[in-house]
């Protein structure tokens, strides 16, 4: 009987901790420094025992791990390598474009990397420039009156 009321309590206490945005608020820059549940709660949540409650039952479950000090019995909540999972990654940096005053083409370059790679290595293409062979002029056949190429 108890293993029922599990499969339906350690979903739901899973969606209010996500909801609340517990895992992410641990996880803060990446510290995942252990924190009490009233640190872990949103401004306007005077109670933080329900919280406490549900964070105890997902650290039974291996999602966080449980700090106590021995000065105070106050608890603390870490992530866990399961817990992990459920904080998003941050979005990747877009690149930013830089030019170079010695060349006219742009340069993109992601912070993360230490190398600037060319976006596009062809000469840019002048409006008074004729058309190429890959791309010959239209005509128009005298037999069909469809315009080909």
């Amino acid at each position: 009987m108890m293993e029922l009321a599990n499969m339906i309590s350690v979903p739901m206490a899973l969606t209010a901790v996500i909801r609340l945005g517990v895992p992410a608020a641990i996880w803060a820059g990446g510290a995942n420094a252990p924190l009490p549940a009233a640190a872990l709660l949103p401004a306007g949540h005077p109670d933080p025992s329900v919280l406490e409650c549900l964070l105890r039952l997902l650290a039974s479950r291996g999602v966080f791990s449980e700090h106590t000090t021995p000065s105070s019995h106050a608890r603390r909540y870490a992530l866990t390598a399961v817990g992990r999972t459920l904080v998003r990654p941050a979005p990747p940096a877009r690149p930013t474009p830089t030019t170079s005053s010695s060349t006219t083409r742009t340069r993109w370059s992601s912070p993360g990397r230490g190398s600037t790679t060319p976006f596009s290595t062809r000469p840019a293409r002048s409006p008074s420039r004729a058309p190429t062979a890959a791309c010959p002029p239209t005509r128009t056949t005298a037999r069909t009156g469809r315009r080909t190429r």
